[in-house]
């Protein structure tokens, strides 16, 4: 497929699961073998958008509650080829404007910045310019590797 541009995706509700950890599966720098079994389990629970071109999957988002007023951007993951053009902005943007009025803040965790690596360099760029503010880094986060320390991000959504 050729590149597109964000004006030709479509961002709807999706139940498409195995496309969608295909997808991930196809970033190891990014997805772990422990991660994406993580995943496969979060897909069956989670509120799981796609970026649709046609009807090709190119990036998908995936939410879980946390709470009555909050939300995790659990997953996120774009096509390699459609990056910077748009199509996660609008996934983001439109996925989030879509959830429950109930929610007030949406979480994100992502390597903290403490360790060294260019494309988690880019990931917080990304979230940054979505309005994401840095929170707090754990380190040891539970349920992560040692010496991956997370860096959690917050956006408050306007209702």
């Amino acid at each position: 497929m050729s590149h597109i541009s964000s004006s030709e995706v479509e961002v709807r509700k999706t139940t498409d699961a195995e496309a969608c950890h295909a997808l991930a599966a196809g970033f190891p720098d990014y997805f772990t073998a422990r991660g994406l079994e993580i995943l496969k389990v979060d897909l069956a629970i989670g509120e799981l958008y796609g970026a649709f071109a046609g009807d090709t999957l190119i990036g998908f988002a995936l939410y879980k509650e946390l709470n009555p007023e909050a939300v995790e951007l659990a997953w996120l993951a774009v096509a390699r080829r459609h990056w910077s053009r748009g199509v996660g902005t609008r996934l983001v943007n439109e996925t989030l404007t879509g959830l429950p009025n109930q929610y007030r803040a949406c979480e994100v965790k992502t390597l903290a910045a403490t360790v060294p690596d260019a494309g988690y360099d880019r990931t917080r760029r990304f979230y940054s310019k979505l309005g994401f503010i840095p929170l707090e880094v754990i380190d040891p986060y539970p349920g992560w590797d040692p010496g991956n320390p997370c860096q959690i991000l917050v956006r408050f959504l306007s209702r």
